[in-house]
């Protein structure tokens, strides 16, 4: 985000949760608006030390509520309104009440204490510095009447670009639904190691160098350079802080101008290793570039050679500076919160997860590492919070390139999946065959049906819409309902699906109608007579099946007798392995519709 548009945003949400604040208003209630934003270190910070116990309601989940330390039998409770976030600001709009504990009647359940220090700046708006942990804090509490102030508040606090954007960790399908994108494939893509260091960003001025870490911790390599210095730095580096070396890996300001704007390699290129004086050696990272499946199984190869001690990979566009950077570990870590036993992610109050070494010397609030079967590995300093997540797959890197699970099939099947729905009018009822856990719900949704029917002997959907009808029976027994369209998409076919399908108007099929004798280390397909077997390892939905081959010509002469026409989707899988693209031409989808519609 520019500096201007950074203003506008900040200005704009000020102005809009200032509105609410006014309407909020009332005799009884106090009602908080405030903006939050980490800040790096502060030196010889004094402050006022407290207490603080929060507690959980079963009776009122969404509050949250505390005993400070230095008021006797009061209980003080916050409701959170609406929250926005800005880069690294948070606003949030909250109710707040004060009662004494005898009229708070509700049961409450102890979750965490939190000793912080706090120090107030100034007043109206109301600016509090805090520090816990060493992590450092301004928040601004502010009203209806002087909301214009607080973009030039954050600004006096606010270090340029810092903190910087943190690898994501996700699942195979999303990274491919990024790759693949149409705002990034122009540009490309490019591998490189996760070097297992300390990520920090380089601020560069007269020929000396300060880091800060993603925590705020300072790393000053030159006495005579101060954190006053950092607005009048010519070039700032993000880098990753190794034991004997810094590894550089981008450039964010070049010559005193911001270059994020810039391609990836052009960014690259006005790196200048000997015009700074560290204590360290300073490189470039190698980066490894790719536009196509080939190519990416070369990236990661080449990755594994480079001399970085490494814990994984890490994935960026070769465009503009995004969010959109990922990462993936052979053996995945989650950041946890350590607080009276228990182990908690970012947007937890309640976890019954405990260390698998009882003897680790944990320190109450801090934040550790730990493997993904909790034994602790080490305590993270340099992070600010526990990680939102468990890490949903090991290694999604890796997978793809070897096709573990076929993930470039899985996301190409899902892609189709939204093509076929697509052909579908829109408002019209859909009855779906085959729902199993929901997996199209997000789809359903996008494509605004105004009802359907989600239809499985099995069904276990994950959550219910307003707008989704669940029946958990084979299709053959539902009661008699109205629909206008039918989706039967890699469903084991069945005759009887045509006493359902010449009740709709619009019908879409994907299925496995060549299927060929084939064996590989991704998938083994055996076919006998009329009848195939297909066993996908690493699969949670094909690790065995065994289905009746559909007859897709004869299928297609029956609707075409009882009126219905219809249109073989070509979408062929590109970014994939060999072999998956062998198991893709398995499968064919196909659009019906039937003719009196089309009249109509």
């Amino acid at each position: 985000m520019t500096d201007s548009s950074f203003k506008r945003e900040i200005n704009r949400v000020a102005h809009e949760l200032s509105l609410i604040y006014e309407n909020l208003i009332a005799p009884t209630v106090n009602v908080e608006l405030e903006a939050r934003m980490t800040i790096p270190f502060i030196e010889s910070f004094e402050g006022d030390e407290r207490t603080i116990t929060y507690f959980r309601c079963p009776d009122f989940p969404s509050l949250t509520i505390r005993k400070p330390e230095n008021k006797t039998n009061i209980i003080e409770t916050k409701e959170l309104v609406e929250k926005r976030v800005i880069e690294n600001v948070t606003f949030a709009l909250s109710i707040e009440k004060t009662y004494t504990e005898f009229s708070f009647r509700n049961s409450l359940i102890p979750s965490i204490t939190r000793t912080i220090r706090r120090k107030r700046i100034r007043n109206q708006p109301n600016i509090d510095i805090t520090e816990e942990n060493g992590i450092f804090t301004v928040e601004i509490e502010f009203n209806n009447k002087n909301y214009n102030e607080i973009f030039d508040i954050i600004k006096s606090y606010k270090v340029p670009f810092w903190p910087s954007i943190k690898p994501k960790e996700t699942h195979s399908s999303e990274i491919l639904g990024v790759v693949l994108s149409n705002r990034y494939f122009n540009y490309g893509w490019c591998i490189s190691t996760k070097a297992d260091g300390v990520h920090v960003l380089l601020y560069c001025y007269n020929k000396n160098v300060i880091a800060i870490d993603d925590s705020g911790r300072i790393f000053n390599f030159c006495e005579s350079v101060s954190l006053q210095n950092i607005d009048e730095s010519e070039d700032v580096y993000e880098a990753e802080l190794m034991q004997n070396e810094i590894l550089i890996f981008d450039c964010l300001k070049h010559n005193n101008k911001n270059v994020t704007e810039y391609n990836y390699l052009e960014r690259l290129r006005f790196v200048e290793l000997d015009k700074y004086c560290t204590n360290k050696i300073m490189r470039v990272k190698p980066i490894h570039e790719f536009i196509n499946f080939e190519q990416f199984c070369k990236a990661i190869n080449n990755a594994q050679q480079d001399d970085v001690f490494s814990d994984g990979f890490i994935l960026t566009s070769l465009g503009p500076r995004t969010s959109d950077v990922f990462k993936s570990k052979e053996k995945p870590t989650v950041d946890l919160l350590y607080s009276k036993g228990f182990l908690f992610l970012s947007s937890e109050k309640i976890s019954t997860r405990v260390s698998k070494n009882d003897n680790y010397p944990f320190i109450e609030n801090c934040i550790y590492e730990f493997s993904l079967d909790l034994e602790p590995i080490k305590q993270r300093n340099d992070k600010i919070i526990p990680n939102y997540y468990i890490p949903p797959e090991v290694n999604p890197f890796m997978k793809i390139a070897k096709s573990i699970g076929v993930p470039c099939l899985r996301y190409h099947h899902n892609k189709i999946k939204y093509i076929l729905l697509q052909k579908l009018p829109k408002k019209s009822t859909l009855l779906d065959i085959g729902s199993g856990k929901g997996g199209d719900l997000s789809k359903w949704n996008h494509l605004h049906f105004s009802k359907v029917y989600a239809v499985d002997p099995d069904l276990e959907l994950r959550n219910v819409p307003k707008f989704v009808v669940p029946i958990k029976d084979y299709v053959q027994n539902i009661p008699p309902i109205q629909f206008d369209c039918v989706s039967i998409l890699f469903v084991p076919w069945n005759k009887d699906f045509l006493n359902i399908i010449e009740k709709a108007k619009y019908f879409i099929l994907a299925t496995m109608d060549y299927p060929s004798n084939y064996e590989c280390n991704c998938f083994k397909c055996e076919v006998e007579d009329d009848n195939f077997k297909l066993h996908i390892p690493n699969s949670q939905t094909a690790l065995d099946i065994q289905e009746k081959t559909i007859d897709i010509k004869k299928l297609i002469k029956y609707l075409n007798e009882k009126g219905w026409k219809y249109e073989e989707i070509n979408f062929p899988l590109t970014f994939a392995s060999e072999d998956e693209k062998i198991l893709s031409n398995m499968y064919s989808f196909y659009f019906f519709e039937l003719k009196s519609a089309v009249l109509k």
